[in-house]
């Protein structure tokens, strides 16, 4: 740090606070600490490194997103273009925000929105209830798989037992899409199909971030259940454009063709898996998840009306 300018936060300006884009290293342990620091004391735009936003980073790395995404509608420009709202009252949203009972923060609501309910996902796995919504309500559920599928098993459970709702959505407890309620409804009235997270991009091609023995069945895998998916997967590791965290808002066709097509896959998967006697790591599922969530959208793009959002951080 020899001749490099140091302030302490309070010598920081309120307007560089507000405006700035702080960057933290992916190589930060403590991520999740620093990020909760830097908010607490007043900067607002706070990403790290390899969670990059399109658009708060430069009109190239945007344009790079056109390219590999055929276009990049944003929410803010496209509501602040479709004013007009005109959403049908007999239609149901439901956006399910999930989280743990490790997880205390809920005894104050995060996301001010008439659209979230909290989802305890893993709650087979514990007798501390902490939601009104819990992922092993109903026979037709994999709450005890949680500590492998992470935010799928309240996935799950969405896509099996929540039959009401026209509009679903899936965010983490921590983390969704920055969207206000009237744009919820003007994307409704629009017609939208789905809306995915802005991509983060990476500084080098995806695959050199994957273990290629897992790869590998996950290429078998979905070869055996879509093989018109093959060319889209080849595409999805060369390119450095991720959706982040399983994140999504979509309508409720939309959830159900995405949810069926990504457990099939998973059904060969682990089949796979487990004849060649490899188990399965902490979390796997929920990272191949994140693989799929990417291919199923990147091989549908023209066939959905699709919408990119920042995503909003919560503490």
């Amino acid at each position: 740090m020899a001749n490099k300018v140091v302030k302490t936060f309070e010598e920081i300006s309120q307007n560089v606070k507000e405006n700035a884009l702080v960057i933290v290293s992916q190589s930060y342990d403590d991520y999740c600490n620093m990020q909760k620091i830097l908010f607490e004391a007043g900067f607002k735009n706070i990403f790290p490194s390899n969670l990059q936003m399109t658009t708060n980073i430069s009109h190239e790395l945007k344009k790079y997103c056109c390219n590999i995404l055929d276009g990049l509608n944003i929410v803010d420009e496209f509501t602040s273009q479709n004013q007009k709202i005109c959403i049908n009252s007999e239609l149901s949203t439901s956006i399910y925000a999930v989280t743990s009972h490790h997880n205390k923060h809920i005894q104050k609501n995060n996301f001010e929105s008439k659209y979230i309910y909290y989802i305890q996902a893993g709650s087979a796995l514990t007798d501390c209830k902490i939601c009104d919504y819990q992922d092993n309500v109903g026979s037709d559920n994999i709450s005890h798989l949680n500590s492998f599928f992470c935010e799928l098993t309240a996935g799950y459970w969405i896509y099996k037992n929540d039959n009401c709702s026209d509009y679903i959505g899936l965010y983490h407890y921590s983390r969704g899409l920055d969207m206000t309620d009237k744009q919820i409804e003007t994307i409704i009235s629009a017609n939208v199909d789905v809306v995915l997270p802005v991509p983060c991009i990476f500084r080098h091609e995806i695959i050199t971030k994957l273990r290629r023995e897992y790869v590998a069945i996950l290429n078998e895998a979905i070869h055996k259940v879509s093989p018109e998916y093959d060319k889209t997967v080849e595409n999805y590791y060369m390119s450095k454009v991720f959706f982040p965290g399983n994140i999504v808002f979509c309508k409720r066709q939309v959830f159900d063709e995405y949810y069926k097509w990504m457990f099939d896959i998973f059904h060969e998967y682990i089949e796979i898996q487990n004849n060649r006697k490899i188990k399965p790591y902490t979390r796997q599922y929920g990272y191949v998840a994140e693989a799929l969530t990417n291919i199923y959208f990147r091989h549908n793009l023209n066939k959905y009306f699709v919408l990119y959002s920042k995503i909003k951080f919560q503490f």
